[in-house]
């Protein structure tokens, strides 16, 4: 891969910056290509499309890429609050792919992929409303946990910093509809930026490894190579320039879910859950904006566009309710099945298959101040001493140990999270003719506060 810098006003505070891409527009568009793309987006299933040009270069993990492609989905449409994704895994197993995968299929122009220091992001005059920034096995301390928290919070807004250079004022921005994609072994460490998150595990299993060097033989054999562009990655740009158009001319959508009174959320104690499930609604309705209806300046997302949403939420409905990790979870998961078990670092280690350093980080956090004991309620240390040998030994031994306890909070059984109740046509009706009388109202009012002047001309008053 060939490093991009030119398009850079600092690149010092752009460290290890790597481009997966090497020019601003597409290449190689050919008429045969754009028919393509524009019969899928207006006959065929455009989602699908782009996931399974994904799942040949990267197999597997399928909900991390219908995640991934909801967030960029959201950059096009402008009553989203936004979706951003962390994609969480053992080192080797996948993260990194997966995210640059995602980030071949989209137009240059719409990718950032880089790690970043705290404001450099304010000071970038190329940074584009809708950019997709990609940081790949990130560091987050607090100055650039603020600047991400701030810039997902303003998403329909420019995210404004004020500082002096020379003793003068200068008011510097990130634009709106920035998307975040971010990748590390462990869950963000700040609650309230992991909260803003939907965070994906990579699959880390024994088959999942062997499906992967199937994978990679295939592409030994047949020299199937993402870099090189191959028509199928080129379909998926383009249909996204058909969609959101150019760098200089962006589209931009507004998409309705008229039959949102049918909506029962079931677990409401997270108050974001609710909108960022409905922003995927409106991201998989995007994706068939051709075969939508228009009413009132707004798409409408349909009952087939809930559904499959509900299947991409519900793989990540648990990882929402409570901000863990798969690996965090299955701790929980086996000290609720072993209750009343002593259960250590050692023991963790032994389940999870991995390094007692590394069970240790997952009950902590690297830092000492987060884990499952900073996370979950109900997850406790037992400073035990236990005496080693017996009453005849006249050697008196004994070792400290840490155990944990865990008393069972989290319903695992998400799968009934969401539901359709009343009648939906009744509620599309309902919401049309609500929306048809605004619209007329505001029509009047326009009208009259115009009138014609003495002279004859219309004016405004």
């Amino acid at each position: 891969m060939i490093p991009n810098t030119n398009n850079l006003t600092d690149n010092k505070a752009y460290k290890g910056f790597e481009a997966t891409k090497t020019t601003d527009k597409i290449e190689n568009n050919t008429d045969r290509i754009k028919q393509k793309a524009q019969q899928i987006l207006e006959t065929g299933d455009a989602f699908k499309y782009i996931l399974d040009t994904w799942n040949k270069y990267h197999v597997g993990d399928r909900n991390t890429g219908e995640i991934c492609f909801c967030a960029i989905g959201s950059t096009y449409i402008l009553n989203s609050r936004g979706i951003h994704v962390k994609l969480n895994g053992p080192s080797g197993k996948g993260k990194s792919d997966a995210a640059d995968t995602v980030s071949e299929l989209i137009p240059p122009f719409k990718l950032k992929a880089t790690s970043i220091s705290p404001k450099v992001l304010y000071y970038d005059r190329t940074l584009k409303a809708g950019t997709l920034i990609c940081s790949d096995d990130i560091e987050i301390s607090e100055p650039i946990a603020e600047t991400i928290k701030r810039s997902t919070s303003n998403y329909q807004r420019e995210t404004k910093h004020a500082t002096l250079k020379t003793q003068e004022l200068l008011e510097l921005s990130i634009p709106p509809r920035v998307c975040w994609i971010l990748t590390s072994v462990d869950s963000l460490e700040d609650e309230q930026l992991g909260n803003r998150f939907i965070s994906v595990d990579i699959n880390d299993t024994l088959e999942q490894d062997q499906l992967v060097y199937d994978n990679i033989l295939i592409g030994e054999m047949n020299n199937k190579d993402i870099m090189q562009s191959p028509e199928d990655v080129l379909v998926c740009r383009q249909i996204f320039e058909i969609i959101g158009g150019d760098d200089t001319t962006p589209k931009l959508y507004q998409i309705a879910i008229p039959f949102a009174k049918c909506i029962d959320f079931v677990d409401k104690s997270n108050r974001r859950n609710p909108k960022i499930f409905f922003d995927i609604i409106r991201a998989v309705a995007l994706y068939h904006i051709k075969q939508r209806e228009l009413f009132n300046d707004f798409y409408l997302a349909t009952v087939d566009d809930f559904n499959r949403a509900k299947e991409i939420y519900g793989k990540v409905a648990l990882n929402r309710k409570t901000n863990l990790t798969g690996q965090e979870l299955k701790v929980l998961k086996m000290m609720e099945q072993n209750s009343g078990s002593d259960i250590g670092y050692s023991e963790i280690a032994n389940y999870l298959g991995v390094s007692e350093t590394r069970a240790k980080q997952i009950v902590n956090g690297k830092k000492g101040n987060s884990g499952l004991l900073a996370k979950v309620k109900g997850f406790n240390v037992i400073d035990q001493t236990q005496r080693m040998g017996d009453e005849t030994s006249s050697i008196d031994t004994s070792i400290k140990k840490l155990l944990f306890t865990y008393n069972p909070r989290f319903d695992f059984e998400m799968s009934n999270f969401v539901s359709l109740v009343g009648l939906v046509d009744e509620a599309i009706s309902e919401y049309k003719a609500i929306n048809k009388e605004n619209v007329e109202l505001e029509v009047n009012m326009d009208l009259e506060s115009t009138h014609f002047s003495e002279e004859g001309s219309l004016s405004s008053s």
